[in-house]
């Protein structure tokens, strides 16, 4: 399940959106403790909903935020396939 995760993730980190304020090298560069979690999981459950990418990120402070993104508005199922979804 994890890997299928990772895939997803890894499909959503690909694509090309244009943001502002986005990170050279990505979110992994400037981020730390980036993780799947799953609110309603309870360790033995297989995800039922789609999970949240935590992690925790510096704000233009240099403050740390828990930041967080629910994966089921992230991706779609376009003609079999899983695709990042925009916004």
């Amino acid at each position: 399940m994890i890997f299928i995760l990772q895939f997803v993730v890894a499909a959503i980190l690909s694509a090309s959106w244009a943001t502002a304020t986005a990170s050279p090298g990505g979110f992994t560069s400037s981020c730390s403790y980036v993780r799947f979690w799953n609110p309603e999981d309870n360790g033995a459950e297989v995800f039922q909903y789609s999970p949240y990418l935590v992690a925790r990120c510096k704000d233009k402070n240099n403050n740390d935020v828990c930041s967080y993104l629910p994966l089921m508005y992230c991706v779609a199922h376009v003609q079999g396939e899983l695709r990042a979804q925009a916004e």
